[in-house]
């Protein structure tokens, strides 16, 4: 994991490296000076809280469909076909790679960022606030061919992020923030959701009284046994749940506490309400100085 802040402009990171010649395996530090883009995985379904509020966490799609699309995929290039996938594939990567060398450096302002919203309440909100603004800019950043232009009082080149730019960032701090901001693991919450679901379907506002095991979650849920017992672990460390019963070596019941959804993006103004706002007038405003 990297082992230095972004406010030191550089990240350092502790690799295993294997040696060509002799093939063992030394751990060598890696610094690589900022500004860098860096991705990172890993199967720990919870990583240390100090990285996660200085990266996007984004998991892989678990779910039976996803898995029949996969198959599906799979399946499709065995078939019989007049083009050669592999030759598409890497012309796709290289239309990606020339579209990259088309950017130029350059200033990026967000003329409504003072309309904006975001929650407060958790220390961490500071950072994630800024994560979000950074989500605004790259897509600004990557359409700066379409974006409007202009140059400050010290003649530096910037573009200003369009309405387009926050819908995008909306759509995707669905996904990302909503994962980030929630004190529960993107798997646990899955399963809590699933099990919130489908109690107060069957038992309605009698929810809290309907003991469950966990072999019925497998069947609700889908999920692998390893997966829904990590996840039944930290639903009971945060109390979403409680054992109602069961010791070690017998069977675990278990009883759903909470059943309300607290939908993190629900506290970004939506895109239509923003447009709204911008159209109001008000004081017109230079953009900042370039220092």
């Amino acid at each position: 994991m990297c082992c230095t802040q972004s406010s030191r402009q550089k990240l350092t990171q502790a690799v295993p490296l294997k040696d060509p010649a002799t093939g063992k395996i030394s751990t060598q530090i890696l610094t690589v000076e900022g500004p860098v883009a860096y991705l990172e995985t890993t199967t720990d379904a919870k990583i240390h809280h100090e990285n996660a509020t200085r990266c996007f966490e984004i998991t892989l799609d678990e779910t039976t469909e996803q898995t029949r699309r996969i198959h599906q995929v799979q399946r499709e290039r065995r078939m019989p076909s007049t083009e050669n996938l592999h030759r598409v594939g890497a012309d796709i990567r290289e239309r990606h790679h020339n579209a990259h060398r088309l950017l130029k450096s350059v200033l990026v302002f967000i003329p409504y960022a003072d309309r904006l919203t975001f929650p407060d309440k958790k220390l961490r909100n500071r950072r994630d606030h800024e994560r979000f603004l950074c989500l605004i800019e790259a897509s600004a950043f990557l359409h700066q061919h379409q974006r409007e232009r202009g140059k400050t009082d010290d003649g530096d080149d910037y573009i200003l992020a369009s309405l387009d730019d926050y819908e995008l960032a909306y759509a995707l701090a669905q996904e990302v923030l909503a994962m980030t901001l929630h004190e529960l693991s993107r798997g646990a919450k899955d399963v809590w959701q699933q099990t919130r679901d489908w109690l107060l379907k069957e038992a309605g506002s009698s929810f809290s009284e309907r003991i469950f095991t966990r072999r019925e979650l497998r069947q609700v849920t889908g999920a692998e046994d390893h997966q829904l017992r990590s996840a039944l672990t930290e639903l009971v460390e945060m109390e979403y749940l409680e054992v109602a019963a069961g010791t070690p070596g017998r069977a675990y019941q278990y009883r759903l506490l909470i059943a309300r959804d607290e939908d993190v993006p629900a506290y970004l103004i939506p895109p239509a309400q923003l447009r709204t706002l911008c159209e109001e007038p008000r004081e017109p405003r230079k953009p900042p100085r370039a220092r």
